[in-house]
């Protein structure tokens, strides 16, 4: 027992991999030190790829005795991660060993988190728009390329991609009462319920640029290009309340909770406050740039703008009067999100970092850096520990909250490149029903999950260039 290893990956060839996983994903048993060993941080110092074998024996026997192995062997891809493919030192081998022993000898229950597997995606496209339902079970993501996807949280599984593409995606919400997702595009708004993900209405519609729900009802809000504000009800898809003619596009609506009063940010700047029944403008603000997202405080008694000028205002209710604008962007912010107790804000830049701030009082927590690439969606869950970002580059990343860790990068098989590796898993949902979920390889498949399947390639093949 324990008396064998094996160390792979190690080559010119192996770009940009970094994991270390057992030979069978459910039942893996590591820990995030794996990911980037630092000196000093409990890992052990040996040299050689014979220490790394003894170090890998000994936590092979360490994970039988909790009961984590059968006869499989501990497996470690021992890889720099280094673009430019140079050959990994012995250190770093041993140090991806040394993680594995300490993993197992902590008792750590998850060895791969999925941003390990950084070559995996989402979209094949930017991820455009997220959101968080049915009380935080489940994440929906829109893409540049017109899909909308479900995964599970807090595991990041992919679930499925639903019916009907979204052409030019421009919107992705829950609807108020929680029953049903709404996505619009530039010629409909299409419902889906919710858990199963069918479509249940696809009304026809045209240059829609923005989206919100109704508070408490299965309506939302679109705010058109040509500066046409519209609520739709999703049995009838008939429209009411039709707002006054802009000075210029919309780009982002929310309402106040309990439906009474919109705001709605424009190209141009402005940040327009109506009164619900029929619509009347109460107030006019603003950023000296395009406005691009909005996000209302649980309370209703303020609420957040982010805009083109990189900065963060905030807006007391019921009069717009401003409060504070938080400084630290240097780009265009392009999204927000606010915890459900209102007491975080976070705010994501053209920049690709995204800015945790304490509310109400607008101080500075922490940074997150998000790969580099501009970030343009971002939601909490309910109970505010974690944090899901959508980049341009068709990664959603989860951030364990209040530490700010990159806890996963989701993955889904279709839309990553065949350097990328993933498998399949049938378990029940919280509905009973029967689901097939994906991970990155090395993932831990949960407890009661069966019909684990192989770790397979991706699937997608960017286009050439000039196609």
């Amino acid at each position: 027992m324990g008396q064998s290893f094996e160390l792979q990956g190690i080559g010119k060839r192996a770009k940009n991999r970094r994991a270390v996983s057992t030979a069978s994903p459910a039942h893996d048993e590591a820990a995030d030190a794996a990911i980037d060993p630092r000196p000093g941080e409990g890992v052990p110092r040996a040299r050689g790829s014979a220490e790394a074998g003894e170090v890998i024996r000994k936590s092979e026997d360490a994970v039988r005795k909790r009961g984590g192995l059968g006869d499989e062997k501990i497996r470690a891809f021992a890889v720099g991660g280094d673009p430019k493919g140079r050959i990994p030192t012995r250190r770093a081998i041993v140090a991806v060993a040394g993680a594995v022993a300490v993993a197992a000898l902590t008792g750590c229950t998850s060895l791969w988190h999925g941003r390990v597997e950084e070559n995996g995606r989402a979209h094949t496209e930017g991820v455009k728009f997220l959101a968080v339902a049915a009380g935080g079970k489940l994440l929906a993501s829109g893409g540049g390329e017109g899909a909308v996807k479900l995964w599970s949280l807090p595991d990041g599984a992919y679930i499925k991609t639903l019916e009907g593409n979204v052409r030019g995606i421009s919107g992705l919400v829950a609807t108020g009462d929680g029953k049903s997702l709404v996505s619009a595009g530039s010629d409909s708004l299409k419902f889906w319920s919710f858990p199963s993900g069918a479509l249940t209405n696809d009304i026809r519609t045209y240059m829609i640029d923005c989206l919100a729900p109704v508070p408490g009802s299965n309506s939302v809000a679109t705010g058109r290009r040509d500066g046409e504000l519209t609520i739709t009800d999703q049995s009838s898809g008939g429209g009411s309340g039709r707002g006054p003619y802009y000075v210029d596009q919309v780009r982002c609506v929310v309402f106040v909770p309990g439906g009474r009063m919109l705001a709605a940010g424009e190209r141009g700047g402005g940040i327009e406050l109506f009164s619900a029944g029929p619509w009347s403008i109460v107030r006019s603000v603003g950023h000296t740039g395009a406005v691009n997202c909005l996000a209302m405080a649980p309370g209703g008694k303020w609420f957040v703008s982010g805009g083109d000028d990189a900065a963060v205002r905030l807006w007391s209710l019921p009069r717009c009067t401003p409060l504070r604008t938080l400084a630290g962007h240097t780009n265009h912010v392009l999204c927000l999100a606010i915890t459900a107790d209102g007491k975080m804000l976070a705010s994501g830049d053209a920049d690709g970092r995204i800015k945790l701030w304490s509310l109400p009082s607008g101080s500075p927590v922490k940074t997150l850096e998000a790969g580099g690439i501009p970030v343009n969606c971002l939601a909490f869950t309910p109970d505010g520990a974690m944090l899901a970002s959508g980049s341009e580059d068709g990664r959603i990343r989860l951030w364990s909250l209040p530490s700010g860790e990159l806890r996963m990068i989701p993955m889904d098989i279709a839309a990553s490149r065949k350097d990328t590796r993933g498998f399949r898993y049938t378990a029940k949902d919280a509905y009973g029903n029967s689901i097939t979920y994906t991970l990155p390889c090395g993932s831990p498949a949960p407890k009661g999950a069966d019909h684990v399947g192989p770790c397979v390639p991706g699937a997608y093949e960017p286009p050439k260039p000039g196609r």
